[in-house]
């Protein structure tokens, strides 16, 4: 294997769902392998000094950050990639809309397009009041609107084919198989690709944390570590593969 290799790429992380979905991320902000050995010192003696460490146990960890908001990250870290279902569902809908003259001397809003659930729409303005209205036929009137002006209109429809994740208290993430890293190596004096580098691990647990941030101007991503485990009763963690350049 060489050495004085410059790693200055983002990795691409893969991996196997227990039902043998393959899932790439393939895009990343950043890719981090950890090998981490827990130890205990030994001090003695005047002074307690250091003669030694014991060696209790050692973990290799993957964290990789996708570049782009990615569903089956959060599903791994709630239970599978495979946790995603498509399914009928009701969804509760907040949308803004201007409100229009009804041609009586009275305001309404266009709802084209949506369906609310048993015909139940609640309308509020931009203070938070609430305006008395009814729904008919993709319309909503209401009783002391003004045209022009902006509302809030919520209400539920039914979303005959949505993508669901269903996050349960009694559910927790479940192994990963195949989980590899791939990276690229530059020589340092050419600035050439070198080779190509590979972790390979037979399995990895997600943490099963995750934090999705919502802020304006702003991309919002989440992390996702694995925890290296071995074939039963086994003790490889993992493998580090080079293959440089023919």
């Amino acid at each position: 294997m060489e050495d004085n290799i410059k790693f200055q790429d983002v990795g691409i992380v893969s991996f196997d769902t227990n039902a043998d979905t393959k899932i790439v991320y393939g895009l990343t902000d950043s890719t981090s392998i950890n090998h981490v050995v827990n130890s205990s010192e030994i001090r003695t003696g005047i002074g307690n000094v250091y003669v030694g460490e014991v060696y209790e146990s050692k973990s290799l960890e993957v964290s990789v950050t996708p570049t782009l908001g990615n569903f089956s990250t959060m599903a791994v870290q709630t239970k599978s990639g495979d946790a995603v279902t498509n399914t009928s569902i009701d969804v509760p809908y907040v949308i803004t809309r201007e409100a229009i003259d009804d041609g009586a001397s009275g305001t309404e809003i266009d709802l084209t397009g949506f369906v609310p659930v048993d015909d139940e729409v609640v309308v509020v303005d931009k203070n938070n009041e609430l305006i008395a209205s009814t729904f008919a036929t993709s319309t909503v009137s209401l009783t002391s609107g003004n045209v022009g002006e902006v509302y809030y209109v919520t209400f539920k429809q039914t979303e005959a084919t949505a993508d669901v994740l269903e996050i349960d208290a009694s559910e927790f993430p479940e192994k990963v198989k195949n989980l590899t890293v791939q990276t690229i190596g530059y020589n340092i004096k050419t600035g050439k690709k070198a080779g190509d580098l590979f972790i390979i691990m037979d399995a990895g647990l997600p943490d099963g944390n995750f934090t999705l941030d919502l802020a304006k101007a702003s991309l919002s991503n989440t992390e996702v570590t694995f925890k290296a485990t071995p074939k039963f009763l086994g003790s490889k963690l993992g493998t580090i593969v080079w293959v440089p350049v023919a």
